[in-house]
């Protein structure tokens, strides 16, 4: 009936519902109608909490999540939600001493313990990590949760067949979770196995993060069929790195129809206009026009059948600027650094160095070092203690991704972590050596030194989990190598 109120408890059901269904922006909205009906119904707090933490609206959870412990101080649910709380928030010490308290108020409550192993996930501890979940799964065997944090454990061990067969028995409970599967993809991937890591991973579609982005592009998902006399619209959805990886496949794609629309980042732009068979590049989503059919950019391997190791490889396939200003000298060895990534990107722990790190590359004979790390001024390089032996180019000279490549098309070589440069480089055939922590980017593949991507990158892997020295002594020894051929 029209205006008729909603008893209290049928509310908080409903919103519960709605927060599990994943469609936290609903669900507060009724949760809000329940606290300003009862501003001290402490569960309301506790899930408003939750919800805004689903959103990744981590600095306005804290006051609903405080507020349900204010009004229940030893409710084991909402100290171990204030945990994972800390965890997210990076406050990593603290998270660990409040699932102790959790653990003091019931030490058999199970998602305590599997909690307690994504803090030590996070901090790389694996192992500690594969204990905890493993007694979480231990107190209650039918946790997924805990399921799909061990298989990610597992993967990071390098066990990547325990790791599958855990995502499958989490899937034996829930079908459809879109999270495992996509996990479960890029476990596959990279075990190599991308006839089945393809079909796992477009569940990423679905994933609440990613949900906006398709969302924004309103035509049909493109089936890989003939489009001719259509417009199909091809569009960026993760990072630069890997819309560039994927812009290899333009010709195949071109070759089944009409018209070619590419979304894509302002920085992407200059680059993109180098590649044949691109008609139209938009940069602002809200500018999308009419298309017929769309695809976001990394369904692309999957629509054309990629397998390893036969990944389409012919470089380059982009091209750069070749107007750039810089100038190298020719008597030495002129190198490229870059040692870290965007710290938006979920996983820039697992990737980024610090400076100093870099500093035995400093006393190679031979090479003179160059900084293409955005953001990063002389102040930054002084600090490392690499004043004067590694030289800033600056962000005005490395310009967008265009640019950033002419740059490198004349530079000997580039040593990079894991970032956008590395394809960059790859794309446009030129040397590049990847640093790459022990659990690194499934494209990468596991415990090779070379890429089916792009012919030109050598990877340099950790040996033991977050140890960068062993990278970097590596790479010094093969630079000196590198240096008495050129002599």
């Amino acid at each position: 009936m029209p205006g008729k109120t909603v008893p209290i408890q049928q509310a908080y059901e409903m919103a519960a519902k709605l927060y599990h269904q994943k469609r936290p922006r609903v669900a507060m909205r009724l949760i809000d109608q329940i606290i300003q009906r009862r501003p001290n119904h402490m569960h309301a707090h506790h899930l408003r909490g939750a919800a805004l933490m689903q959103l990744d609206m981590m600095d306005e959870a804290e006051v609903p999540l405080r507020r349900a412990l204010e009004l229940a101080p030893s409710n084991v649910s909402f100290n171990n939600t204030f945990g994972v709380w800390l965890k997210k928030s990076e406050r990593l010490e603290d998270a660990l001493k409040q699932f102790e308290e959790v653990k003091r108020l019931n030490p058999t409550f199970a998602p305590v313990h599997t909690n307690i192993g994504l803090v030590h996930q996070r901090l790389q501890n694996f192992e500690a990590a594969h204990v905890a979940h493993g007694k979480c799964l231990e107190l209650d065997p039918d946790y997924r949760p805990a399921m799909h944090n061990m298989g990610n454990t597992l993967d990071a061990l390098g066990k990547t067949e325990e790791s599958v067969k855990m995502f499958t028995r989490a899937l034996r409970q829930s079908p459809e979770d879109a999270e495992i599967l996509m996990d479960r993809g890029l476990v596959r991937l990279r075990a190599g196995d991308y006839e089945r890591g393809w079909e796992d991973y477009e569940h990423r579609l679905t994933v609440l993060n990613q949900r906006l982005r398709h969302r924004q592009v309103n035509a049909p998902m493109w089936d890989g069929g003939d489009f001719k006399g259509k417009t199909l619209g091809v569009y960026q959805e993760q990072g630069y790195g890997d819309v560039i990886q994927c812009l290899r496949y333009v010709p195949w794609v071109k070759e089944r129809g009409g018209e070619l629309v590419f979304l894509v980042a302002k920085p992407l732009e200059r680059v993109l206009e180098t590649v044949d068979g691109i008609d139209r590049i938009v940069t602002a989503f809200e500018d999308v026009p009419a298309i017929d059919f769309k695809i976001p950019i990394f369904s692309l391997p999957r629509i054309f059948k990629t397998r390893w190791p036969d990944v389409p490889a012919e470089t380059p396939y982009i091209r750069a600027a070749a107007d750039s200003a810089v100038q190298f000298d020719g008597a030495t060895l002129n190198v490229g650094l870059i040692w870290a990534g965007s710290t938006t990107f979920k996983g820039d722990h697992y990737r980024t160095m610090t400076p100093e790190m870099l500093a035995p590359l400093t006393e190679v004979p031979g090479v003179k070092l160059y900084s293409l790390q955005f953001g990063a001024d002389e102040s930054v390089l002084t600090e490392a203690g690499l004043e004067g032996k590694v030289h800033v180019l600056g962000d005005e000279v490395l310009g967008d991704f265009f640019q950033t490549g002419g740059i490198i098309e004349k530079l000997d070589l580039i040593i990079t972590v894991d970032t956008v440069t590395v394809h960059l480089a790859g794309a446009l055939s030129r040397p590049a050596w990847l640093m790459l922590s022990r659990t690194g980017d499934w494209r990468w593949g596991r415990d090779i030194d070379n890429s089916p991507w792009y012919p030109s990158v050598r990877v340099f892997r950790q040996e033991q989990q977050n140890d960068w020295s062993g990278v970097v002594d590596r790479i010094a020894a093969a630079l000196g190598e590198l240096c008495s051929t050129r002599s």
